[in-house]
This record gives C-alpha cells, sequence and structure tokens, in this order.
C-alpha cells in the first residue's frame, strides 16, 4: 500500500562538536545578557549587606570584614566548606600504608643544587610570611586559606627535590586533616551549652576563637592541598610506568 522510500543524504556530516560548542556559547551568551540587565536595573538602591556589616563588626572579635563573616556572621559557610575540602581530599587520597612514619627523608645520591637553593632560603621566608598572613586576617587582607595555600605551594617546592616524602594516610596525617573541621565543631556544639547558639561567639573571646579555629583550618588546608597535589603526581607517575610497560610488551 505504501511504498518505501530510501532517502540518503550525501551533504557534510554533522559535527556534534560544532553544534556544543554552538550551543554553550548561546547559553553562556544568555546568561551575560541575564546578568547585564540585572546589574543595569540596580538603580543603587540595594546597598547590599555592606551597612549592615559595618554596624556590627565591633560584636565579631575582629576589624576585617571578609573574616567578619566568613568565620562569625556566617560561620556555617566556612564549617561545610572545610567539610568538603576534606570529603574531596578523603576521595582521592594516595593509597599508602597507614603504618608508614607521616614524614620521611629520602637520601639520594645527586641533589638538584637549584631546588636545594630554593628551599634553604624561600621555605624559611614562605613559613614566615604566611604566619604573618594568618594574624593579620583579623583586621586587614589574609587568613588561613591564604596562609595554607601558601605554605602548600612551599611543601610542593620541598616535594620536587624527591628528598621529602609524607604519607597522608599515616595515623598524624589524618589527624591533621580532620583537625579544623573537628575543632569547628567543638567550639560550635560548647557555644549551644554556653551562649545557647551555634557558633554565637561571646565577645570577650570572639576574637581568641576565631584565631584558634583559623590556626586550625591553616593546618588542615596544608595537608589537603599538599595530598591533592601528591595524588595527581602519584597518578601522573602510574600513567607513565603503565605506559611504558606496554610498550614494552
Amino acid at each position: 500500500m505504501f511504498n518505501k522510500l530510501d532517502i540518503k543524504y550525501d551533504g557534510p556530516a554533522v559535527d556534534k562538536s560544532a553544534l556544543s560548542l554552538i550551543a554553550s556559547i548561546l547559553v553562556a551568551g544568555l546568561l551575560l545578557a541575564v546578568t547585564i540587565t540585572i546589574v543595569l536595573s540596580d538603580k543603587g538602591h540595594n546597598t547590599g549587606l555592606a551597612p549592615l556589616i559595618t554596624q556590627n563588626i565591633e560584636l565579631s572579635g575582629v576589624t576585617n570584614p571578609v573574616t567578619a563573616v566568613l568565620l562569625n556572621f556566617r560561620a556555617y559557610d566556612t564549617l561545610l566548606e572545610i567539610a568538603v575540602l576534606l570529603v574531596v581530599v578523603l576521595a582521592i587520597l594516595p593509597t599508602r600504608d597507614h603504618h608508614d612514619p607521616f614524614f620521611k627523608r629520602i637520601l639520594v645520591s645527586k641533589k638538584n643544587l637549584v631546588l636545594s637553593t630554593l628551599q634553604r632560603w624561600i621555605a624559611p621566608a614562605v613559613v614566615i610570611f604566611a604566619g604573618y598572613l594568618l594574624w593579620a586576617g583579623a583586621h586587614q587582607p589574609g587568613g588561613a586559606f591564604q596562609a595554607g595555600a601558601l605554605l602548600a605551594g612551599a611543601s610542593v617546592l620541598l616535594f620536587q627535590s624527591d628528598t621529602y616524602q609524607v604519607n597522608y594516610t599515616s595515623f598524624m596525617a589524618r589527624v591533621l586533616l580532620v583537625l579544623s573541621l573537628v575543632v569547628f565543631i567543638t567550639i560550635g556544639t560548647a557555644l549551644i551549652w554556653f551562649e545557647g547558639s551555634l557558633l554565637t561567639y561571646p565577645l570577650a573571646f570572639s576574637g581568641l576563637l576565631i584565631l584558634l579555629i583559623e590556626t586550625c583550618a591553616t593546618v588542615s588546608i596544608i595537608l589537603a592541598l599538599a595530598s591533592l597535589y601528591s595524588s595527581f603526581i602519584a597518578s601522573e607517575n602510574i600513567s607513565v610506568t603503565d605506559h611504558k610497560h606496554r610498550t614494552i610488551k
């Protein structure tokens, strides 16, 4: 009753990657247009939270508004950020024997003179500057994340020489990784008993408690970022070794 039609398309093949690129550009352009529209429609009536933070900065225990928001007014966000960072580290933690020591030095026959010199001269300066950033975070730009990132960079410099090795699955490494989260939760829980609310610092001890949390967070951030770097390097070495082994076969 019906005849079957054989339709053939002899034109160029459709490039799916080009279609995906065009769709991504259209979506990005739409989001950009919406953002520009929202910004231009604001006539200056919305001043944000800046006036509210300025009015209550004396109740935070610090004079830096960023630190006041992250570790006092919105401490919940920082607590969750630390928890998320810990989950990421645990997900890709290098698989090593937890009975091995936390830190050990490897004796090498040949040392890289450039890296050894950088370690001796730059590492102490980085440690001092990171300590300054941690202390200065209470009244000017700085804090735990900046200090931790800086010290993690210094640890990467130490690892490049292949003379130091850290076992991130050791007991000490695990304690340091969860230190900030445990201290954060402990302080918050204790404040429920003493102040009647989670993470509501008493004015007399707010600055000291914030400094304690930031110090512990700095230690955990160092271990977290350094372990992420170590995991990446370990995976690269394993993939290179497997490739060479397959090539030999």
